[in-house]
């Protein structure tokens, strides 16, 4: 047991009113606060299933850390493990296609068309696959977080600095590369936006939406989904999230930490921004 001695002092009479004063105010409030009722949730509406949903088929393709995109193209759904391992399966009866190994651990995966897959490894080497042979390997510039992109025979990957570079599939032959300028120089390490729009490919640079032409990488249209705003360049860190949904000739996308979007596509134009 602890004894305490504490000094009594004789407060002059105003400060003895204000002191009792304070005394009944904060009794009021506890008295307040034990007396109110805590607010009731409204009740859950009830959910009557319309559609049932049944496992058609279902596969083991090894341990997958962070966000890893499972390509579907041609009837085929191709996925990859974090440790490597690169699976094409048949989406209908979910019959084994193709194996292939990277033989590293990946940090960007899958990308394919059916028929060429790409995955980049955590040694920042892009790697190709013909329907599981290992076709090219090709040493990255830039770190790599975002699936790479297969389409029209080509290969397109966007780095974490948002330089966009293209290759050709057959045989990894470098074709072009862009990199919007002016941009922030705080660059998001997140998976960013790069997909296709019919003959347009489609990437994220900072907080603009930019179609390209895939043959050449000249610019087709450029759009502003969102204007940063802070003090600092953390705060005005705005690059588009991926991945990147698509209906139609419609697209929306989202920004870090700022807005959502959608734009159509065939005139490059802004619908709407949230």
């Amino acid at each position: 047991m602890t004894l305490i001695r504490a000094n009594l002092v004789k407060l002059p009479p105003v400060a003895s009113r204000l002191t009792k004063l304070v005394l009944s105010s904060a009794a009021l409030l506890v008295v307040t606060a034990c007396g109110s009722s805590k607010p009731s949730p409204a009740s859950l509406e009830s959910l009557t299933p319309t559609v049932r949903l049944t496992t058609l088929w279902s596969h083991r393709i090894g341990s997958v850390e962070g966000p890893q995109l499972l390509a579907v193209r041609n009837g085929q759904i191709t996925a990859a493990s974090t440790d490597g391992d690169i699976v094409s399966f048949d989406v209908a009866t979910g019959a084994e296609r193709w194996r292939a190994k990277a033989g590293a651990d990946l940090t960007a995966a899958v990308g394919s068309d059916g028929r060429y897959a790409a995955v980049v490894t955590q040694a920042n080497e892009l790697l190709t696959f013909d329907q599981g042979k290992p076709l090219w390997r090709e040493r990255l510039p830039g770190r790599v977080i975002t699936a790479p992109l297969v389409a029209g025979e080509r290969v397109f990957i966007q780095s974490v600095d948002r330089n966009v570079r293209a290759y050709d599939a057959l045989d990894g032959r470098w074709l072009w590369q862009y990199q919007r300028p002016g941009g922030e120089p705080l660059a998001l390490a997140n998976a960013g936006v790069i997909a296709a729009f019919r003959d347009t490919l489609l990437v994220g640079q900072g907080p603009r939406l930019v179609g390209l032409d895939p043959i050449k990488g000249a610019v087709r249209f450029d759009v502003n989904v969102g204007t940063p705003r802070g003090t600092n360049e953390v705060e005005r860190l705005a690059d588009l999230v991926g991945p990147l949904a698509r209906v139609d000739d419609e697209a929306c996308v989202r920004t870090f930490q700022l807005n959502v979007a959608c734009l159509e596509l065939n005139r490059g134009s802004l619908r709407w921004s949230r």
